[in-house]
């Protein structure tokens, strides 16, 4: 399945749940360069082109549009994130959550990592210590053909 296609497919199956931005916030070359340089990762094409033809994709992704104090942006949540608080262990230094993160429930990116695999991580703090992340697809294309 094409990305046109992969987005037509997720934004029905995503229009039953209700969109965390009011806003369709697609990536623009400006936000785009944002994330890059604060976040230390190159966002995957299809991920990009997915925010461009889904004005649902934040049902399930962080935002990567211009709306940078959102609390669904990618920014906004991997800064949330990098403490630890009461309720959750710290994300790791080298990781990026991509997702809403529902159930503290989190799918990542690995900084620096080019092959673009997707590890998912759980920061619930029902154990003294954070599961240790484990790869949940081998590359984004592979990870977005299961949702």
């Amino acid at each position: 399945m094409n990305i046109e296609e992969r987005a037509a497919y997720l934004t029905r199956q995503w229009s039953r749940f209700p969109n965390p931005c009011e806003e369709h916030w697609c990536a623009t070359p400006e936000s785009i360069r944002r994330i890059e340089d604060e976040l230390k990762i190159t966002l995957p094409s299809n991920l990009i082109a997915l925010s461009q033809l889904s004005p649902n994709y934040t049902v399930w992704f962080a935002s990567i549009g211009e709306n940078y104090e959102a609390t669904e942006h990618i920014i906004a949540i991997n800064k949330r994130l990098i403490s630890t608080t009461p309720e959750t262990h710290a994300l790791p230094a080298n990781l990026v959550v991509i997702n809403q993160g529902y159930d503290e429930d989190y799918d990542c990116l690995i900084v620096g990592d080019v092959a673009a695999r997707v590890m998912y991580i759980n920061l619930e703090t029902g154990d003294s210590v954070a599961d240790a992340p484990v790869e949940s697809s081998p590359n984004f294309d592979d990870y977005l053909n299961r949702l």
